[in-house]
């Protein structure tokens, strides 16, 4: 039995103003790295119908990478896109960015106020509801995270994560809750 294959072997999920230069980065290793032989998804190059995004993360990835700033919990789509790969079971890896912290009960309880545009998201999406969003949040707590080092992020660690999100494990240098 063949499996079809996904377009995109990693979807970058991140917030563009927090992380946005980081993801850039980043694709450009794991697309140079000789080791990723699928698309890397990444908004700005590859969207071209915001209402095809969750489609996307359902149907034509591999990964999420979850590319966590602090910001990431205040962007409805990035939500979205996270309650999408949980529903649709796709494997999902979160990037812990030095700034990052899991989201905390009082932010779950509260989402629906905290992010003001979050309906625009949901609204129309079969099977997205502010619970599905709540419990999205509580399950992004159990995923595997690489935490990238705090201060100066160097090109070689960079070149850990993309070995880790390749190859399944990290060289040491990057702390990981994976392994």
């Amino acid at each position: 039995c063949r499996h079809k294959q996904k377009r995109f072997q990693f979807f970058l999920c991140h917030h563009k103003a927090g992380v946005g230069a980081f993801v850039r980065l980043l694709k450009m290793r794991l697309v140079s790295s000789g080791r990723v032989r699928h698309e890397v998804f990444v908004d700005t190059d590859n969207l071209q119908n915001l209402t095809s995004l969750f489609n996307t993360v359902a149907h034509e990835t591999g990964t999420l990478v979850v590319v966590a700033s602090h910001e990431i919990f205040t962007r409805p789509w990035c939500i979205g896109e996270m309650c999408t790969a949980k529903a649709n079971n796709i494997p999902t890896i979160v990037v812990g960015m030095p700034d990052y912290s899991e989201p905390s009960d009082e932010l779950i309880d509260k989402l629906g106020e905290v992010v003001s545009d979050l309906d625009s998201v949901y609204r129309d999406t079969s099977g997205m509801t502010l619970t599905n969003l709540q419990e999205t949040l509580r399950w992004v707590r159990s995923l595997p995270r690489i935490d990238m080092p705090k201060g100066a992020l160097s090109l070689e660690n960079v070149d850990d994560l993309v070995h880790h999100l390749v190859c399944g494990k990290a060289s040491g240098r990057l702390l990981s809750a994976y392994e």
